[in-house]
């Protein structure tokens, strides 16, 4: 029994939110394109939209599986992890410009600008198995 005047004391710890999904597009950077041109320019924007509106699309989906709200997440640290077989990592510059239409979409999901204060983007990237193209996104409420 505690001494009078003196409560018990209780300690709650809440991990931050979390959110961890994938992405099933097929990324490349600028060098693994096709040459330019104007047929080539239309197919370019249109994998660019497509990928963003994939990336949003699977962002909130995840948010609504995880029963996550998107100003618990703010501010936040997104880690994008992009998985390609052979070739295709560039070990230098590859997973930002690679990863910029992905990066779009999830900051559209988010209700934020890319590259605003309330979210800090990491890259990595990885090989995969023979066919298998994606990335890994995995969202992180960090301290205000």
């Amino acid at each position: 029994m505690p001494s009078p005047g003196k409560m018990p004391t209780a300690v709650l710890v809440v991990e931050p939110p979390r959110i961890t999904f994938v992405v099933p597009v097929r990324t490349s950077t600028a060098n693994d394109r096709v040459p330019n041109s104007k047929v080539a320019g239309i197919m370019r924007r249109k994998q660019d939209a497509a990928h963003r509106d994939c990336a949003r699309a699977e962002t909130v989906a995840a948010m609504r599986r995880g029963h996550v709200l998107r100003e618990w997440l703010l501010p936040c640290v997104v880690t994008l992890t992009r998985v390609s077989p052979g070739r295709g990592l560039d070990r230098h510059d590859g997973p930002q410009s690679a990863l910029k239409r992905v990066v779009d979409g999830i900051a559209l999901a988010l209700g934020i600008d890319d590259g605003g204060p309330l979210v800090e983007w990491k890259y990595a990237q990885r090989r995969g198995p023979p066919g298998i193209h994606r990335v890994e996104v995995e969202i992180v409420a960090r301290k205000a």
